[in-house]
């Protein structure tokens, strides 16, 4: 994580790897394919210990904020938050990447959404349905993980994350579930 996509050659990761460049070809036709490859395994392991944090036991009403404070965590505020987060930019200056990270990026979105509809549904007169709320809450740890690098005070930034919390929380009920959400027929996500 601390290239950066775009500085990244195919000679660096088979020198990193340790690997030779037929092997690395073989598995991957392109960096662009690698990137996603890494994506896929990230999402992946983020699910699962999303799933193990939602079904933890609880105070009534705590699932919320212990998800996102986890996520950030675990996952924003981690090497792999800080490496998703630049693949997503990378995206953002490499229209054949984006193309290639699209599929990618719809999947996880997917994923994550149908367990948060089966861990929460809408707090009763909520304007916002779970998808929106969860929306939201990315976006603003996104834009939090962001900033992250010029922010140096935990106590402060633990803070911030609390008002996420309590701003989007009253829009949602923790459904009483005990079970994980049924896993997609291909979890590729």
């Amino acid at each position: 994580d601390s290239i950066g996509y775009a500085s990244l050659s195919v000679s660096q990761v088979v020198d990193r790897a340790d690997v030779s460049r037929g092997a690395f070809v073989h598995q991957f036709a392109t960096k662009a394919a690698l990137m996603n490859a890494v994506g896929e395994h990230l999402v992946q392991q983020i699910y699962r210990a999303v799933g193990r944090i939602a079904l933890t036991p609880e105070k009534p009403g705590e699932r919320f904020g212990n998800l996102v404070r986890y996520m950030w965590r675990h996952v924003f505020d981690e090497r792999e938050g800080r490496i998703l987060l630049e693949l997503l930019h990378s995206a953002r200056t490499d229209p054949e990447f984006a193309e290639f990270l699209r599929p990618l990026a719809l999947r996880t979105i997917t994923l994550f959404h149908r367990a948060a509809e089966h861990y929460f549904s809408p707090a009763p007169g909520s304007p916002h349905d779970v998808s929106q709320v969860i929306y939201l809450v990315h976006w603003s740890l996104k834009g939090l993980a962001l900033d992250r690098p010029l922010m140096h005070d935990r106590e402060r930034i633990a803070q911030h994350v609390d008002s996420i919390v309590a701003s989007f929380e009253p829009f949602l009920t923790p459904r009483d579930v005990v079970d994980p959400p049924p896993l997609p027929k291909q979890v590729k996500a």
